[in-house]
């Protein structure tokens, strides 16, 4: 993964590139679960067999509260929402998500 970021100097911009070194991690997968992956993938719903394992295990960890939503997530989920619910329904989720993350944030700075 790359990361960019930008450095500001005196009205001039630095770029510094910062580099993250993933760990392989080989996951064997068989018969109906090998299916779901490759179904998901073959669809275009996902791009390869590792973005389909990492939302998993994205999911399962916000499960467990060990994965907060960020900012994308709420995105995308209240556009959803739009698109589905009535303007009504869209502010309640958008209130709904707004408390959640006031109470994260209370707990990070208890």
């Amino acid at each position: 993964m790359f990361d960019v970021t930008f450095i500001y100097v005196n009205d001039y911009k630095s770029y510094t590139t910062v580099i993250e070194m993933n760990e392989v991690i080989p996951v064997r997968l068989k018969g109906k679960l090998r299916e779901i992956v490759d179904t998901l993938v073959s669809e275009g719903v996902y791009g390869n067999r590792s973005e389909v394992i990492r939302s998993g295990i994205r999911k399962i960890g916000e499960e467990h509260g060990l994965i907060t939503k960020g900012p994308r997530q709420h995105l995308r989920e209240l556009q959803s929402i739009a698109k589905e619910k009535s303007p009504d329904e869209t502010m309640k989720r958008l209130e709904k998500i707004s408390d959640e993350i006031w109470q994260k944030r209370k707990k990070l700075y208890a």
